[in-house]
């Protein structure tokens, strides 16, 4: 399966789940958890990862995470990019290297 991740998915991702497990604990502490999240690697240089998750508060606005590791509602627009996440079970295997001759296989 193919998608964009929720909040919820990119608040996981983060080590220090203590400091940086809720959106608001993420926001306060952002300087540490922008190093402790690595999922944070997948936010584009450009500044701003949409996710798939509707904000509470407004009904038109969806969740991003933006490159200082702010996680924010705002409008969806064309201007920030679509990061498309893979979704793997749990009975998956992987072999190969990772290298030109000797690729990544998932099976």
């Amino acid at each position: 399966k193919v998608g964009l991740i929720t909040v919820s998915e990119y608040l996981r991702a983060n080590t220090n789940t203590e400091q940086c497990g809720t959106v608001s604990l993420n926001n306060d502490n952002k300087e540490i958890c922008l190093t402790t999240n690595w999922m944070y690697s997948a936010v584009p240089s450009n500044g701003f990862m949409w996710t798939i998750s509707p904000s509470a508060s407004t009904s038109d606005h969806v969740f991003l995470v933006a490159l200082n590791d702010h996680v924010d509602g705002r409008f969806p627009s064309a201007s920030h990019d679509i990061v498309p996440i893979l979704y793997l079970s749990s009975d998956i295997t992987l072999s190969g290297t990772g290298t030109f001759g000797d690729p990544y296989v998932i099976s």
